[in-house]
């Protein structure tokens, strides 16, 4: 697994902070979701959950010892799409598109894995395909509407 620990090396010591593939594009930049409103700089994404804003603050939080968990989700790359491109592509079903609460889509990754998630999506009692899971949560944080 990709740690944000292994590149800031200001967080060599203290938990492992996952690090989530974004997407194909710009995959040596940094960028960040959270629930944290005093960030100066930070993008609104929907009430309670923003994009980036100054990494100097976030690291401050980080080091005091904050909690991470469910406030922040660091990804290396993004997914972005031409214009039209996503609208076509969700009316072609490539995409799983949900209404989610924000404090689901902030979760770890292994707690999207568990039985719910595949039954809503998949129709399984439980994902047999890696591909699946990976799918939906990078759907999930791409084209998110924040209920």
């Amino acid at each position: 697994p990709l740690l944000l620990n292994d590149i800031i090396m200001e967080f060599k010591y203290i938990d492992e902070i996952p690090l989530y593939k974004g997407g194909p594009i710009a995959t040596d930049t940094l960028f960040y979701l959270h629930t944290l409103a005093d960030i100066p700089g930070a993008i609104s994404i929907c009430k309670g959950l923003y994009l980036n804003g100054d990494f100097e603050e976030i690291k401050r939080y980080i080091l005091q010892g904050n909690k991470i968990s469910e406030h922040i989700r660091f990804f290396l790359g993004y997914s972005g799409w031409e214009s039209e491109q996503l609208s076509n592509e969700i009316r072609e079903n490539t995409w799983l598109v949900s209404e989610e609460k924000k404090s689901y889509l902030m979760k770890s990754a292994a707690s999207l894995q568990h039985p719910p998630i595949c039954n809503q999506f998949f129709n399984k009692p439980h994902c047999t395909k890696p591909q699946d899971v990976n799918s939906f949560i990078q759907t999930s944080l791409s084209t998110a509407t924040c209920a």
